[in-house]
């Protein structure tokens, strides 16, 4: 059965999965070009549909991510409003007493809250319903698999393994009134949750709150404090601020958690993060939030093994991006295998939502339940050689370029990356999520301590503390990568001790304070280029990795067409471009 699978707020996307195979699926900000685009994600449905070979009947059930969520505000509008409101003290005591009087109505009318979730919802089905039929869509099921759910779903069954027992972890801000889930999986069935913490105890919106607090982007520069922590690690004042925060919310004992008895669900606590941080030195922030969260998500993954006897692990939610706390969870000696899906922020819930529906019918019809694993991440479009050389001719370029039709591209590359040439790569299938895995990068020498600068003052504009990551044949993994468990990694969502020699020979393309990097490890079956031009440049320098950073310009999605790439090409610092056969590079003179 082809299943629709749709993200309709915040990270917007769509997917088609078909018999437990994700066929393709398409992040609507990479058509929109705007970062994280939110909504009704037409353009990646009709994308999904298109690079399917399907037409809007062929469609049989489709699935929305989540059951609360409404595509008219975005998450990032209710955190920017929600924290420029509780950040400047408005209404803080008026929402709190709404809040009180809310839960001491559902007190005296049980039944309330229930029927108003029902009309809810029954109004979001008949809205949703109207919108597919505007483009032709006319499922014969419809469904809203709960938020986490969705990130079950896309955990368990991406990682794919039917024959033995996993624990399924989901942990995020908020989705559906939830932060944290846990289940047992087995044999192509999702158990129910046994775990539920309620969103006003999320540690995960702590993270999201002092992004804000600090001057970044909420649901989207997280990453950008992971990176400064190692910094600050052992400092006073990252103690100081790891205890503050677990005053707020205590380090769990048990398989459940919540907040301090003194201390206001997390949306309202606001004020007394701005009273508990005032003055504090940004680095100490961060490195004392990035203790907190891993020590706080440790002991509770360790609580969890304990209960279950289980030491199989599948993960899904926007807190798991946090490779740092992935590295830990993965080093735990108790953990026998470790999956997370990749990109598992919101954006993979149409995936989610798809697979949950999808076992569900199979199920429901007394079929086997299809196990497949995720496998390559590239689930975007494949522009065609007939297609960007026509994008090529039709560009008006800012600068003076040669344009070459080159026979063996990945030779080409791999001459110039180890001449010491930045080069971007556009091939092949765009991949799906926030990390780059090739086919949509900019490609540099690791051992090249240069190019990070040229890379973040031409092109990428990142602050200076931000690690770039690296490219590696799977073949020589074990060269640059502490791995004693031989935990896959594919996808950009673990972080690895580097071994002595990636010092040296990798040095541009791991953390330059604590020496971790975050690995894409290259297999041959999975991208065969790819893995070419990696082997290629290997057998040139001696090195088996290359630095491999996303291609866009700060602040803008990853580029999704020929028409994007040659538009960052000719508003950055980049000088050779690698687009599909032919080979674009700038002219001097």
């Amino acid at each position: 059965m082809k299943i629709l699978g749709i993200q309709d707020g915040h990270s917007a996307s769509a997917a088609i999965v078909e018999d437990g195979r994700i066929l393709a699926a398409v992040q609507e900000e990479r058509l929109t070009r705007s970062k994280n685009q939110a909504g009704f994600p037409e353009r990646a449905i009709s994308e999904v549909l298109r690079i399917t070979a399907l037409e809007p009947r062929d469609v049989e059930a489709v699935a929305f991510a989540g059951r609360n969520v409404s595509s008219r505000r975005t998450g990032r509008e209710e955190v920017y409003e929600g924290n420029r409101k509780y950040f400047e003290r408005r209404n803080t005591l008026k929402r709190r007493l709404d809040n009180r009087w809310r839960q001491f109505r559902h007190f005296l009318f049980p039944g309330l809250a229930e029927s108003r979730q029902e009309r809810r919802l029954a109004r979001r089905l008949e809205g949703r319903r109207q919108l597919l039929k505007s483009i032709g869509i006319n499922p014969g099921r419809l469904a809203f698999p709960d938020h986490h759910l969705c990130h079950s779903a896309s955990a368990y069954f991406g990682n794919g393994v039917a024959d033995a027992t996993v624990l399924v972890l989901t942990a995020d801000g908020s989705g559906d009134g939830l932060c944290a889930t846990a289940r047992v999986a087995n044999c192509g069935h999702l158990g129910d949750r046994f775990v539920a913490i309620s969103r006003d105890d999320s540690p995960a919106l702590l993270y999201t709150l002092i992004t804000f607090y600090l001057g970044f982007l909420p649901l989207e520069h997280e990453y950008k404090l992971m990176g400064m922590a190692p910094y600050a690690v052992g400092a006073p004042g990252t103690r100081e601020v790891r205890d503050f925060l677990a005053s707020l919310i205590p380090f769990p004992t048990e398989l459940n958690w919540r907040r301090s008895s003194g201390t206001p669900p997390v949306k309202f606590v606001a004020p007394l993060l701005e009273r508990g941080l005032r003055f504090r030195r940004f680095d100490e922030i961060a490195g004392g939030l990035q203790e907190y969260t891993e020590q706080f998500y440790l002991r509770w993954v360790q609580a969890l093994i304990r209960h279950t006897g289980i030491t199989h692990l599948a993960l899904g939610g926007g807190l798991f991006l946090n490779v740092k706390l992935n590295k830990l969870i993965m080093e735990l000696p108790e953990v026998s295998s470790l999956f997370v899906f990749p990109s598992c922020g919101d954006e993979s819930n149409s995936i989610g939502a798809a697979s949950s529906l999808g076992a569900q019918l199979a199920g429901e019809a007394g079929r086997q339940i299809p196990m497949a694993p995720a496998g390559p991440a590239y689930w975007g479009p494949e522009p065609t050689n007939t297609e960007a050389e026509r994008a090529v001719e039709i560009f008006r370029f800012g600068k003076t370029v040669r344009v070459t039709r080159v026979a063996d591209i990945e030779a080409e590359c791999a001459n110039r990356l180890a001449s010491g040439e930045i080069v971007a790569r556009f091939k092949g299938r765009m991949e799906f999520g926030a990390r780059a895995l090739g086919n949509r990068s900019i490609l540099a020498h690791p051992a090249h301590w240069d190019t990070v600068r040229i890379i973040n003052t031409m092109i990428k504009k990142r602050d200076f503390w931000m690690p770039f990551a690296p490219s590696v044949l799977a073949e020589q993994a074990c060269r640059y990568l502490v791995n004693p468990k031989s935990i896959a990694a594919p996808y950009m969502v673990l972080a690895f001790d580097s071994c002595p020699a990636a010092r040296e020979s990798i040095a541009a393309a791991i953390h330059p304070y604590d020496g971790s990097c975050r690995p894409q490890v290259v297999e041959r079956d999975w991208n065969p280029d790819y893995h070419r031009l990696l082997s290629l440049f290997a057998e040139k320098t001696g090195c088996g990795a290359v630095l491999n950073t996303s291609f866009n310009l700060h602040g803008f999605p990853i580029v999704c067409t020929p028409q994007d790439a040659l538009e960052v090409f000719n508003k950055s610092g980049l000088r050779c471009l690698a687009l599909n056969h032919l080979l674009i590079e700038q002219v001097d003179g």
